[in-house]
């Protein structure tokens, strides 16, 4: 339990900072020093194990809880297509379609 407080914490403090520096240097910045910076990564990957651990530890599965599942879904999905392999993918593919 702790330790997903303290994931969320960094995530929203991460984020936060991730504003500032968009509003103050421009997107770019902040794509550069956070959202593409490799401990940021490694955030999204513990957090997103960490809540599919909760899911296990706290049965979260139950019909009753079943709204939390969202959250791991949301998490796999930005994953996907943050992932290395996506990009070359769709670049392959534009290459293909002559784009």
């Amino acid at each position: 339990m702790q330790l997903t407080i303290v994931l969320l914490l960094m995530f929203a403090m991460s984020i936060g900072i991730a504003t500032f520096i968009e509003n103050d240097y421009g997107s770019e910045a902040s794509k550069i020093a956070i959202y593409n910076a490799t401990w940021f990564e490694i955030l999204l990957l513990v957090l997103a194990i960490n809540l599919i651990g909760s899911l296990f530890t706290h049965k979260l599965w139950k019909r009753k809880k079943i709204h939390h599942i969202h959250h791991a879904f949301i998490i796999c999905g930005y994953s996907y297509w943050r992932s290395p392999h996506k990009v070359c993918w769709l670049r392959r593919h534009d290459a293909y379609k002559g784009g």
